[in-house]
């Protein structure tokens, strides 16, 4: 452990590192970019899609083709949405209050008390 943490840790106070609200505005950013990312695949993956008109001499066939590139991209896009909104979870969780569990580690845990009875 490291000294800051240690200290932390022994004076029962929060380390300046959990609840911060300004993590709130990170999300808030998060979800915008992972909303235009989202938005930007589906675009893509409709720019993948080539339909090609075949001569009426095979019978007038319309072949779909797909470009990898255009596939490519619009797997990235939902792929970094998906890793935006992991951390925006992980930056709610850390904005609205840090760890649940955490108590003070100068108080006994619960239950663990110890009761003087008379004799």
């Amino acid at each position: 452990m490291r000294d800051s943490e240690s200290a932390a840790s022994s004076t029962g106070t929060r380390s300046p590192g959990l609840h911060q609200p300004r993590r709130l505005v990170v999300l808030g950013i998060e979800l915008v970019l992972a909303a235009l990312l989202v938005a930007a695949a589906f675009s893509a993956w409709g720019n993948s899609v080539v339909h090609i008109d075949l001569p009426a001499a095979s019978g007038g066939v319309v072949v779909s083709r797909m470009l990898g590139s255009w596939v490519t991209l619009a797997v990235l896009a939902v792929t970094a949405a998906g890793l935006l909104l992991l951390d925006g979870l992980r930056e709610l969780m850390l904005g609205v209050g840090g760890r649940s569990g955490a108590r003070d580690s100068t108080q006994p845990p619960p239950g663990d008390e110890t009761v003087d009875r008379p004799s």
